[in-house]
């Protein structure tokens, strides 16, 4: 857009100057302007042709991006989603080993490996006896009572860990 007016200004200042030299304007300049004028038009008409579509691609792109981000959100398992796990099948499938398997005292704590997945959103923990262990929302085990119980670790993935508590006294 600057460059057309600055073209303009220049066509005006030329002919300007030639008609105070007493130059027939109609004659010489007058074909000049009105193609630059033409040339000006068509320029603006591709322009605003070029803004109209740039702005449909804009809105196009942004609406299929934040369709993809709720696609992405509800893949990573809300609240709605984790009530969907089968947590009494992911403890039928427990096989206990030295890294899975831990023994508590009565108001001992204990972080497991997979807590680092609540770190980001999305994920979510279950606990199948409260009364034996509790887990904070970041993975942080409390032994509360005696008896056995296990915790569940759901990363944003859907990704699970299982962790057996044996409480003592």
């Amino acid at each position: 857009m600057k460059k057309t007016v600055k073209i303009l200004a220049i066509i005006f200042a030329i002919a300007m100057a030639l008609s105070l030299t007493g130059c027939d304007i109609d004659k010489h300049i007058k074909p000049t302007l009105d193609k630059a004028s033409s040339v000006i038009d068509h320029a603006t008409e591709k322009q605003d042709e070029l803004l109209d579509h740039a702005t449909q691609q804009q809105d196009s792109l942004l609406e299929h991006g934040m369709q993809m981000q709720q696609d992405i959100l509800n893949g990573l398992g809300g609240n709605d989603k984790d009530k969907e796990l089968d947590y009494d099948a992911i403890i039928d499938s427990f096989v206990p080993d030295s890294l899975n398997t831990f023994e508590l005292s009565v108001g001992d704590t204990h972080k497991p490996n997979a807590a680092v997945w609540l770190q980001g959103s999305g994920g979510a923990v279950y606990s199948s006896d409260e009364s034996v262990v509790t887990v904070t929302e970041l993975g942080k085990v409390t032994a509360v009572g005696q008896g056995s119980a296990y915790v569940i670790i759901v990363g944003g993935g859907r990704m699970n860990a299982c962790y057996r508590y044996d409480v003592v006294g």
